[in-house]
């Protein structure tokens, strides 16, 4: 079993305790970083006449992060579909070049 720890997280001003495994520590401390950079951006951006609360600033930046990470998936799963079909042309390539032989 891994080892765990108490960490602290602020995101949007609040702070949370967390009780997490050692290895997840840094992954979770720049997600953390990450969600609080975009909230502080929105409200940023956002604030003038808008009457938000930290809720409203909070579900905009999760819908932007959440829409990254879909970007960053699609573009993952083209690119093996590309590396793939490359595999593939070389293998006919080679194929084909044998045969004529």
């Amino acid at each position: 079993m891994e080892e765990t720890q108490r960490i602290r997280i602020t995101i949007a001003g609040k702070t949370y305790a967390l009780k997490v495994e050692a290895s997840q520590e840094e992954i979770l401390r720049l997600a953390a970083k990450k969600v609080d950079e975009t909230v502080n951006r929105l409200k940023q951006n956002f604030s003038g006449g808008i009457n938000s609360d930290d809720q409203d600033y909070l579900a905009m930046a999760t819908l932007s992060i959440a829409t990254e990470l879909m970007e960053n998936r699609k573009n993952n799963e083209t690119e093996r579909l590309m590396e793939s079909l490359e595999s593939l042309d070389k293998q006919l390539t080679e194929y084909i070049q044998s045969s004529s032989r």
